[in-house]
């Protein structure tokens, strides 16, 4: 809520812009600045000291007389742009600033927070698994990998994985399921499907509308849960789903999937690199033997026919 008008050529700055500004040394003068209020629950003779933070959690103290205490926000939080008189303290020898209020000119609840954000960070928090590796060490031991495919209902990208897929299919156990992708639905099924002693699951959808059901909160929250190794085959290689982020094997398309899956079991799913190093080291060391062999009976015979 507004509490005081703004003249409209009055710069408002920033916890970390104030503090920028004192780089090149410390003026006292009068400044409008937002922030967001952090109370302080100490009061002394001169008021209380909150801070008010910045974007990038800049704090600058904002010193609140008992005059004007009861003018700002009674919570944390509030999105305030005040007016004051900016002048220093020493502590530790070191300059603090300080913003003496003198006017509270609006205090607002910020917006609420975007919830992807929070699954954004878990997503990049998130210890995944190496599915690739884990499927070529179990195909390499003879074993016959069971793993689901989880297909939309009406989807027909099946055809596309089976496609790239081929003969190699034989090399897996895979069972399928066709389901309506239903955001809570969705996530009961695959959590019911992670007891189910899978070495794999995948999601398998083609690209087009509805691929928003993949950035729903409860959907991802359960792939993050997992503890089977989750795949994500899902649209095309320009769509971008947090489903997909926090699967533990993400590829760009369906056809993509048998793709990989076929070359595991050929034993080309993975590139091995081969030191050649030493195999290299020798072959030039001969070359140069060789060569001073050469240059050996070089002057052997220069040596025989030529000397006096």
């Amino acid at each position: 809520m507004a509490k005081a008008d703004m003249p409209a050529t009055e710069l408002i700055l920033h916890p970390g812009e104030v503090l920028r500004t004192m780089r090149d040394g410390f003026t006292r003068r009068v400044l409008v600045v937002r922030g967001r209020l952090q109370r302080a629950q100490k009061i002394y003779k001169n008021g209380q000291y909150h801070r008010l933070l910045g974007e990038q959690g800049e704090s600058l103290t904002l010193l609140a007389p008992p005059a004007l205490e009861a003018r700002l926000p009674q919570q944390d939080g509030y999105l305030v742009t005040v007016r004051g008189y900016l002048d220093y303290s020493l502590a530790d020898s070191r300059i603090q600033p300080i913003l003496n209020l003198s006017e509270v000119l609006a205090s607002e609840l910020p917006p609420p927070a975007d919830p992807r954000l929070e699954l954004l960070e878990r997503i990049v928090r998130k210890e995944r698994q190496d599915v690739r590796t884990l499927l070529r060490r179990r195909l390499l031991a003879g074993e016959k990998l069971r793993l689901l495919l989880v297909y939309a209902r009406e989807s027909i990208v099946d055809h596309d994985l089976e496609r790239a897929l081929g003969a190699q299919r034989a090399a897996y156990q895979i069972e399928e399921v066709r389901l309506v992708f239903n955001p809570e639905a969705l996530a009961e099924y695959l959590e019911q499907a992670d007891t189910c002693g899978y070495t794999a699951i995948a999601l398998v959808r083609g690209g087009g509308s509805g691929l928003e059901v993949f950035d729903h909160p409860r959907l991802v929250e359960q792939a993050l849960r997992m503890q089977t190794p989750l795949i994500a085959a899902i649209g095309h290689a320009k769509d971008d789903t947090l489903l997909a982020r926090a699967a533990d094997w993400r590829l760009e398309t369906p056809s993509l999937l048998g793709t990989a899956l076929r070359d595991l079991a050929e034993g080309r799913g993975d590139v091995v690199y081969v030191d050649r190093t030493p195999a290299k080291v020798a072959r030039v060391l001969w070359l140069w033997q060789l060569a001073a062999l050469g240059l050996l009976g070089l002057l052997v015979w220069r040596w025989f026919f030529y000397a006096p």
